[in-house]
């Protein structure tokens, strides 16, 4: 474990920890039982890594920092986990987890990344888990990855943390291994993550409805995003920090911003110039100048129905022409979003362009979208 360790500390992993092979009966239990995590059933697949290792023996889970990694100074809303690409849908994507996987290779390990990383990471001792359902340093912030495998080799439990910006030092015995962990409120009478959630996601302390969640809804792939909640997203184009933002505990781990290189995002003077560019970029533009600004494989047609449920948030009638040019699209989903946000505006240039667009419109989702958003009571107060 000293050599996984060495590994982990050179790739720039804050923790590491090891024991044994659980199917995390208890967390699979608390999130059958609540709302909404019905309508995103994949992590029912992750509460028993044998599935897919049937030779599973051990978990090896590892903690990323990402909260010192420099992002551009973004006028528009992107969470920082996914301007420092720290989160990867592939763990084999990320040149940390790359690094651990070569160690696996090299030990002759098989591994699997079917497990519930936040809830492997609190076993372990690495985390602790506050109110807004986050995993948090000892001592320290919630601006973390997590990395999580099973592996088919025997390992004796153990963890290791790095100290700050120290070294830190070898494996240390864990003797106080245990699963289901013991949960604690180590936040008081604190309310503010709670409280300042712009959807309400946060419906009571560790409990989130993920139907509701901003980085859910702004990561849907290829669909809609339900209209109840559009309001709530403000101008977040990927992702969200508001709870994080929130807690005291995150105060001292303010965002390094980098100089950024003069283009896109960072040289725009105001933020509808910037989600007008994301409404209406093509493939091309996108691959080469915002792709690397959001998170490895995002789809450009998903940040671009972001982008425009942001301008309809924004409300200004300078997006209109942008607005009116996505309401042609090919995607039926990005058609419906540009209704929307035009009904938003509520400009007589917007009402006209809705008007043409829903005599010529074929697709059953869409065409609600037009006659919804042609309703007045839909525009910005």
């Amino acid at each position: 474990m000293d050599r996984l360790w060495s590994a982990a500390r050179e790739a720039g992993f804050a923790g590491l920890a090891a024991f044994p092979f659980t199917e995390f009966s208890a967390w699979l239990e608390t999130l059958s039982g609540r709302p909404g995590y019905e309508e995103f059933p994949s992590w029912r697949g992750l509460a028993n890594a044998r599935k897919s290792l049937p030779a599973a023996r051990s978990i090896v889970v590892a903690v990323w920092d990402y909260s010192k990694i420099a992002v551009p100074p973004l006028t528009g809303k992107v969470a920082r986990l996914y301007l420092t690409f720290s989160d990867p849908p592939d763990l084999a994507s990320h040149p940390g987890g790359r690094s651990l996987l070569r160690v696996f290779g090299s030990l002759g390990w098989e591994a699997t990344a079917d497990v519930p990383r936040r809830e492997a990471a609190v076993a372990a001792g690495l985390l602790a888990q506050r109110r807004n359902c986050l995993g948090y340093l000892p001592r320290g912030h919630s601006f973390v990855s997590l990395f999580a495998w099973a592996v088919d080799a025997e390992l004796k439990p153990a963890r290791a943390v790095r100290d700050g910006d120290t070294e830190g030092g070898s494996m240390e015995p864990m003797s106080d291994f245990v699963y289901p962990p013991a949960r604690q409120d180590p936040c008081g009478s604190c309310r503010l993550c709670l409280d300042t959630c712009p959807a309400g996601a946060l419906v009571s302390p560790f409990v989130l409805d993920p139907r509701r969640c901003i980085d859910r809804n702004t990561s849907r792939a290829g669909e809609g995003i339900p209209r109840e909640l559009r309001p709530k997203l403000g101008t977040w184009i990927y992702g969200c920090d508001v709870c994080q933002q929130a807690c005291p505990h995150n105060h001292g781990a303010a965002a390094v911003v980098g100089a950024g290189d003069g283009s896109g995002i960072a040289s725009a003077a105001r933020s509808e110039a910037v989600l007008e560019e994301l409404a209406t970029v093509e493939e091309e533009s996108f691959q080469q100048t915002w792709s690397k600004l959001f998170v490895y494989n995002v789809a450009r047609n998903d940040i671009r129905r972001n982008a425009i449920v942001a301008l309809g948030n924004v409300g200004d009638p300078r997006a209109e022409r942008a607005l009116r040019g996505v309401l042609g699209d090919e995607d039926p989903v990005i058609r419906g979003h540009a209704a929307w946000a035009l009904g938003r505006l509520g400009t007589p240039g917007a009402r006209r362009a809705l008007e043409k667009a829903r005599r010529q419109e074929t697709d059953d989702l869409a065409r609600t979208e037009i006659v919804l958003a042609m309703e007045p009571q839909l525009r910005t107060p």
